[in-house]
């Protein structure tokens, strides 16, 4: 079955699947239409969200430095070293998988639950400046990922005795988890500072999901 899906989700770390590979098995029922069936289904997902994560976490640095000096024009060249010297990674696709028990009540009408796991994302993230006195290196790296239920129901339109085309709507509760940590070295002179932080989240929510396909 190959199963075309489309998901909103507002939150700051959150992954959309666009195509899973499903597979129902085990149906049963007397009338060949009713019954409980197993089913997993795999495929990828995009966490389009860090699209933009590379030019944001630069902007970040530079504000902070800004703000530190006063913005003062004086440092304008020390800036234009941090943006020639980035370096930033993002694996912002990984495998999703998901696994689920359906009833189908009749040859029209299913209801699935479900568990999903949309992957993790991966981020590494570093910047600096130097001359003849100082330099400023700064670096992080990040990682998330997203698992949720989801509870929905399916209508089909049966073709012949063994195709049909369904349409599917129901809510993805899904939890996002964050892992990131970022070290700063300076040296301005003989002065040597070092510092280096951490810091995990865990976000929530609950979601509108819907897809449509084809099944045999």
């Amino acid at each position: 079955m190959l199963d075309s899906q489309n998901r909103k989700h507002p939150a700051a770390l959150l992954a959309v699947a666009l195509f899973f590979i499903s597979s129902p098995a085990a149906r049963a029922g007397d009338d060949g239409y009713s019954g409980f069936y197993l089913g997993g289904g795999y495929g990828q997902s995009d966490f389009a969200i860090v699209d933009d994560a590379c030019e944001r976490a630069l902007d970040k640095v530079q504000q902070e430095l800004r703000d530190e000096t006063g913005n003062n024009p004086a440092f304008n060249p020390v800036f234009a070293q941090f943006q020639a010297n980035t370096n930033c990674d993002v694996d912002a696709t990984d495998n999703a998988w998901k696994a689920y028990v359906g009833y189908q009540f009749n040859p029209y009408f299913a209801l699935e639950a479900g568990y999903v796991d949309l992957g993790s994302v991966d981020g590494d993230f570093s910047t600096g400046y130097a001359d003849a006195g100082s330099s400023i290196r700064v670096s992080a790296n990040i990682h998330g990922s997203v698992t949720g239920v989801e509870l929905v129901g399916i209508l089909s339109a049966p073709i012949g005795d063994l195709f049909s085309l369904y349409a599917k709507a129901g809510v993805f509760v899904w939890e996002a988890d964050l892992e990131g940590s970022a070290r700063a070295n300076a040296r301005i002179g003989n002065f040597l500072a070092n510092d280096f932080d951490s810091a995990d989240e865990s976000r929530n929510g609950a979601d509108v999901t819907w897809g449509g396909g084809a099944r045999a």
